[in-house]
């Protein structure tokens, strides 16, 4: 029962090989634990995404029904001969119901456009800009406005998804054709 030096070394080497394999089970079953999490967090977001996009389509149908019908009642009510304030009245309730309605179809597009991958693209940012100045200098000016292109881009070309930047853009400028007083200027 003597141990020699090469038995302590052997012992040694030993104890060292099972700490660096101790360690490297314990680094696999970390790497293992953390890629499990993250593989369920993953679904968690796409199940959960994909119930917002359910909540706002049924949504979508279910506002669309009774705003649906109360358009149709407010206009067969201004056939009826109605007096001036009526007719006032009733106006303004229709264009709110309109608003609820274009307000509904933007949480139905919502729900749309967040299932749908980006469609991402290189896009001549100077092409897209004078695309949207000529689709909306027309809207814009029937509200007496004028629209201005400011453009400094840093590259002429740009990755990105067209529709969805179109849609934003759109947006803008109809809340600037709300909001603006007539005769303003609005840049993009």
């Amino acid at each position: 029962g003597i141990l020699i030096p090469e038995d302590v070394d052997v012992l040694l080497l030993l104890g060292g090989l099972a700490v660096v394999l101790i360690l490297a089970i314990h680094t696999l079953v970390r790497m293992s634990m953390n890629y499990l999490r993250q593989l369920s967090v993953e679904r968690l977001r796409r199940e959960t995404l994909a119930e917002h996009a359910r909540f706002l389509r049924r949504l979508d149908h279910e506002l669309k029904n009774p705003l649906t019908t109360l358009r149709t009642g407010l206009k067969t009510l201004t056939l009826t001969g109605l007096d001036e304030q009526q007719q006032r009245l009733t106006g303004a309730m229709e264009a709110e119901v309109l608003r609820m309605i274009r307000l509904v179809t933007a949480l139905r597009n919502l729900a749309d456009m967040e299932s749908q991958p980006l469609n991402l693209r290189p896009v001549r940012l100077e092409d897209f800009v004078a695309g949207l100045v000529q689709n909306e200098e027309e809207r814009l000016a029937q509200a007496g406005l004028s629209l201005t292109p400011l453009l400094e881009a840093s590259q002429p070309v740009w990755i990105l998804d067209e529709d969805l930047l179109s849609l934003a853009v759109h947006n803008l400028l109809d809340n600037a054709r709300k909001y603006a007083r007539p005769g303003g200027a609005v840049e993009l």
